[in-house]
């Protein structure tokens, strides 16, 4: 047995590191449900919420890095306030920011490696004058599991000093006291050794080890006790040691066995009613540790007392005292019996003013206010209440999941867009985070598939000519540039004409100065000049008619070009760059549209300046016409004037001068305008082939884009209309966008799922709260009905919630099973079923006065020792009941199977009682002093399920194993007289012949 132990014992050395996060999960119930159903789409996940508060600036350079710093690891999605589209009330203030971390792993991990990980990126990444403060259901379960172990570190360094005193004060032997002590240990080691083995088939959290440590320190050293006391009254009856040693284990060993039995088997049979695996973890606890203590206590005790036979007494402390002689406890317990009735009035009183607070009993989920207030968890959390409001720690969440297909087409978005802003704007509801922004955001896509699904086949045609039409533009150029050709060579062919007319000019000017000599000659050359005016004056013209009919093509390009081609091929771009956003096949046939795009207005801008030019050359020459006119005129006039030759010689020679000057300007103009439209034929070549080439392009890129969506409307015409579109989109969307949408929508579970992030104004654990989640349950009934949809309701909020009402709600019927086993049970073991029914109400007495007195605690404010706490934890009232029940039934069984060892020799009631308190007073007071010292130790603890299990432990055990179980039983046991020891003969035929006790010797 003590290797078994050191064996267990080794095993358990490392059961810290298997212990799992609190767990308030109660099958069966709607957030249980719930979350379930959000496991099954989307994962674990763990959430976390930071504060930022500082100075505006420092505030926003600070945040945005952390923000990128966190958005580093895969498993972490981040939403804050310097997201596009960011979150209500994410920004409180300019000085406040809260960032919300939800990390894809299951809670133990988060406690394990997510707090102490964010703890040290925000050390490291935040610095004054911003402060960061994090908090979230992950920091207060690692919060609750240290100080759970920290507490049964310190009640064991405080509890061992206190037993080895008891023990010295009780035995009187060093040796005695020791073999309680070591065997307790022993209890605890081997306990945690069977916890470690258990962890890997379920749930056991930090209480369980508290529950192992006191309950171990109590039982292993109780019943230890018990054997010693038994074995040292056997050897004063000079009795051999071996002897002894087997009538202990008969007597004293087989009431132990019975006492522990029953104790492990109530409380496995209460735990099938226990709600969560919270309790059934405590309840696991109690009969493993009750199991290892009773397997000690009778098996390896009694070989052991045998080996040490009188050397038990070894190490005396003072003078002996023989039991036989009685003990002083004994004695006034039976002194006060002598008046049965007033002993029972004086202890029954008290007990009942100490029950009546009952009245004002409230119980609650643990939570944040099982911390003390200087524990750092807490104090992170109501800084982040009291700065930006309850409720970010621990939100509701609301998920809700189709049976087939994906839960992101139209109609369903629109219903869950609906009912988020319907939940939003309800009183004490403080924000919604959830699938209306991807709603939004996917709307403008829907659309423009939608449009590009209605084209028909007239709008692929259309499609389909966009590439000849830039062609025919392209030939329009070509042939806009022959007209500039055969402007340019008219040019030149008018400044050439243009040159000869001013020699011909010059020659009439020379010929004036010697026509006063050479009439005839002069006469001649007016004639030709005449002839040259006139062809001068028809070479003008045609020139104007060729610079205007330029001006004319130029004026109608420009419009086909700038109006027509380049709208067309902006549009087209506009709507292979939308399509390309959706589809990245399409990016590089929208970058080509945009440069034909940007091409064709190129080339129009060029085509409207040589326009310009060809206008203002057509005027030139309009008014070089005009001149060539007046010249034809002149000469005429000075033909007809050659009978005046002579007169006019003088003026005609100045006018000649003149005329020379004209042509020369005119040659110069013609030669501008020659070399303008020369500049403009090889400018508007790029032209040219820039619109040839966007052709070709464009009928590369149209005709299977026509095509595709001709397939598109005739093969999938409700492609757009699919929850897959829209699934793939958030699918192939950037790694920061897809984990955004990742958080409302499960993408990576096939879109099956929403799910919305409801945060309340109140705290968990609140009624506010829980009026909350009882409209949310309601609200996500009424989505389902209306969208088909299964709908659940979870997170923090509701889990606490759920476990609070669940466990108020089986409270009474564990309770009730617990009590109706053990009535049933100390019936088969006492054959006195009176009694049985006696020592059963007499435990739910010393119960609710412990209860009472922790009742009263609750109403202690905070700063005062025990006080802060408004009511007491679920967990601990369970285990309030269950150890109390289950001591108060090994102390009854200890003393009322000495009285009936008496009882059945004489038949004398009173004679019975007094030599069952005579025999057991003092161990049974001993024993719960011990006890007493173990759950006293705890009663420091900084956490209430701790303290409140430690206070009222050590209150239930002091009242039950002194003027309960001492004074008050036997006092009833009196006024009833032998009626207690009675059995009906209905029950006597079905009970067996003897007690359970009646076995190898007298118990």
């Amino acid at each position: 047995m003590l290797i078994v132990g050191i064996v267990l014992g080794g095993i358990g050395l490392g059961v810290e590191s298997k212990l799992d996060p609190f767990s308030l999960s109660v099958p069966g119930t709607a957030a249980y449900e719930g979350n379930d159903l959000a496991a099954r789409h989307f994962g674990d996940s763990t959430p976390f919420v930071i504060l930022l508060q500082g100075p505006p600036a420092a505030l926003d350079r600070q945040g945005v890095a952390l923000v990128r710093t966190l958005r580093r690891d895969s498993k972490a999605t981040v939403i804050s306030p310097w997201d596009k589209g960011s979150v209500t009330g994410l920004r409180p203030g300019e000085r406040k920011a809260l960032v919300l971390v939800d990390v894809r792993e299951p809670l133990a991990d988060a406690m394990r490696d997510t707090v102490p990980r964010l703890k040290g990126l925000l050390e490291n990444r935040i610095h004054a004058p911003v402060v960061a403060t994090q908090s979230g259901f992950a920091n207060v379960s690692r919060a609750l599991q240290d100080e759970s172990l920290s507490a049964t570190q310190r009640a064991e360094l405080l509890a061992a000093p206190l037993l080895i005193l008891i023990l010295l004060f009780v035995f009187r032997s060093v040796a005695a006291a020791a073999i309680p002590l070591v065997f307790g240990a022993l209890t605890v080691f081997a306990g945690r050794g069977v916890l470690a083995l258990l962890s890997s088939f379920m749930t056991i959290d930090a209480l369980s080890l508290v529950v192992c440590t006191m309950m171990g320190l109590a039982l292993g050293v109780d019943y230890s006790l018990l054997i010693v006391s038994r074995f040292r009254e056997e050897l004063e009856g000079n009795r051999d040691p071996w002897e002894a040693a087997a009538a202990t284990r008969a007597s004293a060993g087989r009431t132990t066995l019975f006492a522990g039995v029953t104790l492990i088997v109530a409380v496995v049979f209460s735990a099938f009613l226990q709600p969560g695996s919270l309790l059934l973890s405590l309840a696991t606890t109690v009969g493993v540790v009750a199991a290892i203590s009773v397997a000690v206590s009778t098996l390896a005790v009694p070989p052991l007392l045998g080996l040490l036979g009188e050397r038990i007494n070894a190490g005396r402390i003072g003078a002996s005292r023989r039991d036989g002689r009685g003990s002083t406890i004994a004695a006034a317990v039976t002194a006060a019996l002598r008046r049965p009735s007033l002993a029972a009035f004086l202890v029954a009183v008290p007990l009942v003013l100490l029950a009546l607070p009952n009245v004002a009993f409230s119980t609650g989920a643990p939570g944040i206010q099982e911390l003390s207030a200087s524990n750092p968890a807490r104090k992170d959390a109501e800084t982040i209440d009291r700065s930006v409001g309850p409720g970010w720690g621990a939100p509701f969440v609301v998920v809700a999941a189709t049976e087939h297909g994906p839960i992101t087409t139209a109609k369903e978005l629109a219903l869950l867009a609906r009912w988020q802003r319907r939940i939003g704007d309800q009183p004490g509801v403080r924000a919604v985070i959830g699938p209306a922004s991807i709603a939004g955001r996917t709307a403008p896509l829907r659309s423009f598939g939608a449009k590009l699904a209605s084209k028909g086949p007239a709008d692929a045609a259309k499609l389909k000519r966009l590439g000849p039409g830039l062609d025919r533009a392209s030939r329009a150029v070509e042939e806009l540039r022959q007209g500039i050709a055969r402007g340019a060579q008219g040019s030149g062919l008018l400044a050439e004409g243009a040159g000869r007319a001013e020699a011909g000019a010059r020659l009439i000017a020379d010929g004036l100065s010697r026509a006063t000599l050479r009439g005839s000659e002069a006469s001649q050359a007016i004639e030709r000049l005449q002839a040259g005016s006139k062809a001068l004056a028809d070479g003008q013209r045609k020139a104007s008619v060729g610079t205007l009919t330029l001006t004319l093509g130029l004026r109608s390009l420009f419009p086909q070009v700038r109006g027509g081609d380049l709208s067309r091929a902006r549009g087209l771009a506009t709507q292979l760059e939308r399509a390309a956003s959706e589809d990245p096949a399409l990016r590089s046939a929208a970058n080509q549209a945009r440069a034909l795009a940007r091409s064709i207005a190129s080339h129009a801008n060029e085509v409207r300046r040589l326009r310009d030019v060809a206008k203002e050359v057509n005027g030139g020459l309009n008014r070089l016409v005009a001149g060539g006119t007046k010249l034809e005129a002149g000469v005429g006039e000075l033909s007809r004037a050659a009978g005046g030759l002579a007169s006019g010689l003088g003026r005609l020679d100045s006018g000649a001068e003149r005329l020379a000057g004209g042509l020369d300007e005119l040659r110069g103009g013609a030669g501008t305008l020659q070399a303008g439209l020369s500049d403009g034929f090889h400018r508007s070549y790029r032209l040219q082939t820039g619109l040839k080439r966007a052709g070709i392009r464009a009928s590369a890129i149209s005709n299977p884009l026509s095509d595709g969506i001709g397939r598109l409307h005739r093969d999938s015409p409700h492609l757009f209309d699919s929850g897959y579109f829209v699934l793939s989109a958030l699918d192939g969307a950037s790694s920061r966008n897809r984990a955004t949408a990742e958080e409302a929508i499960s993408v990576e579970g096939g879109g099956q799922a929403a799910r919305m992030l409801v945060v309340s104004t109140y705290g968990f654990n609140t009624s506010g709260s829980r009026r909350i989640g009882s409209r949310l349950l309601a609200d996500a009934r009424q989505l389902g009905d209306e969208g088909g949809l299964s709908v659940g309701v979870t997170g923090g909020a509701a889990i606490f919630n759920a476990y609070g009402e669940a466990t108020e709600a089986r409270l009474p019927f564990v309770l009730g099973a617990f009590v109706l086993f053990t009535l049933l049970a100390l019936i088969l073991i006492l054959r006195a079923p009176l009694l049985a029914l006696l020592a059963v109400c007499l435990n739910l007495a010393s119960v609710a006065a412990a209860i009472g007195v922790l009742t009263l605690a609750c109403q202690i404010p905070a700063g005062y020792p025990l006080g802060g706490h408004p009511y007491i934890d679920t967990v601990g009232a369970g285990a309030i009941f269950g150890v109390t029940f289950g001591l108060s039934i090994d102390y009854a069984v200890f003393l009322i199977a000495r009285m009936r060892e008496r009882y059945l020799v004489d038949g004398d009631n009173r004679a019975a009682i007094e030599f069952g308190l005579e025999k057991t007073a003092g161990v049974i007071t001993g024993a719960a002093a011990i006890m007493a010292a173990v759950f006293i130790s705890f009663a420091t603890a900084p956490i209430a399920t701790v303290s409140q299990m430690g206070v009222g432990l050590t209150v239930a055990i002091l009242i039950d194993a002194t003027v309960v179980r001492i004074v008050l039983l036997p006092a009833l046991m009196l006024l009833l007289g032998d009626r207690v020891w009675r059995v009906p003969r209905w029950l006597d035929r079905i009970l067996p012949s003897r007690s359970l006790l009646d076995g190898g010797g007298a118990s």
